[in-house]
């Protein structure tokens, strides 16, 4: 069991993360007037809603594993690296979100919901990122 003890911390950050975010936005989103779904449903939905990020978690624990360096030391080519990973994954998730919302909530997937989810949720989709690779590179150096 130890010898995967990394993703099975990685299994533990993603399900807390996705469950901290499906019950928050469930939340909020139930309390309001005009939505006639319930709690549970919208909790489901935004699990379902989170999944690429939590899976994001297990591919950049995945490249740590394989490309080490790339969490261990500081280049400009790392760098522009993790932004293109991170742009990959904001991008996935800005394009999954309103596809999510349109299968289970019936709304119109339209460009505009999927340019505004992306810029609306950078920052915070950016600070995931930063977390990920905090904790990967955590978890590198640990077994190092």
């Amino acid at each position: 069991m130890t010898k995967h003890l990394e993703y099975i911390i990685i299994a533990a950050t993603a399900f807390i993360f996705t469950f901290y975010h499906a019950i928050l936005t469930s939340i909020v989103i139930s309390r309001f007037d005009n939505v006639d779904f319930s709690f549970a449903f919208i909790f489901i939905i935004e699990i379902i809603a989170f999944a690429p990020i939590a899976i994001g978690m297990f591919l950049v624990m995945w490249v740590g594993k394989k490309w080490s360096s790339l969490f261990t030391s500081f280049s400009y080519s790392n760098l522009l690296i993790h932004a293109g990973v991170a742009i990959l994954l904001f991008l996935i998730h800005a394009l999954w979100q309103p596809a999510v919302n349109t299968v289970f909530f019936k709304d119109s997937f339209e460009f505009a919901n999927f340019t505004s989810d992306f810029i609306s949720f950078l920052e915070m989709r950016f600070l995931i990122y930063v977390i990920i690779v905090g904790l990967v590179t955590g978890l590198i150096l640990i077994y190092i």
